[in-house]
């Protein structure tokens, strides 16, 4: 559902989630709205997003190889879910639509990663960047084959982790 325009009425929950896809809201502001408009008094709003590349290696990883290999028209799909991870600008926009205090943790992790050609295969196959990479004719598998390459060089031989950080958010309502 359009988390813009939610099909409830007012003060119908007391808990709205949303995780990893706030980032992806074209109108921010309509999204917290509707969220602080469906949650009834001493509500909390829970949602998460990813923090920047320069916290998560493995997207700046990706998305600087897909820069080098279009130059004039990179795909930018990677820079839209990692492109939120301004604590203050979200907890504006919380407070400036109805929300009271804001809590902000941010969780640093070490994410297993049992094959770098599997993790490859999802960060270009497995998500709208391949979308985005046919459309410019691209070979996916090479790039794959790149990606894991340079993840392996980054971060060792797999079985490995890589760090990933993220940012979650509870916003009250008043």
């Amino acid at each position: 559902m359009d988390v813009q325009d939610l099909p409830f009425p007012d003060g119908s929950f007391d808990v709205v989630a949303c995780q990893f896809g706030i980032m992806f809201v074209p109108d921010l502001d309509a999204a917290f709205r509707e969220a602080r408009r469906v949650l009834a008094p001493g509500g909390v709003f829970h949602f998460s997003v990813w923090d920047s590349h320069a916290k998560n290696r493995f997207a700046a990883i990706t998305d600087g190889l897909l820069t080098e290999t279009y130059p004039d028209d990179p795909p930018p799909f990677y820079r839209v879910p990692f492109g939120l991870s301004d604590v203050n600008r979200l907890r504006d926009v919380a407070q400036s639509t109805g929300f009271g205090r804001v809590r902000v943790d941010i969780v640093p992790h070490d994410a297993p990663v049992a094959s770098w050609a599997e993790f490859a295969d999802g960060l270009i196959a497995g998500n709208p960047v391949a979308d985005q990479l046919r459309r410019r004719s691209a070979d996916l598998d090479a790039l794959i084959e790149e990606v894991a390459r340079r993840l392996e060089r980054e971060f060792g031989p797999a079985p490995a982790t890589t760090p990933v950080q993220t940012i979650f958010f509870r916003a009250f309502t008043r």
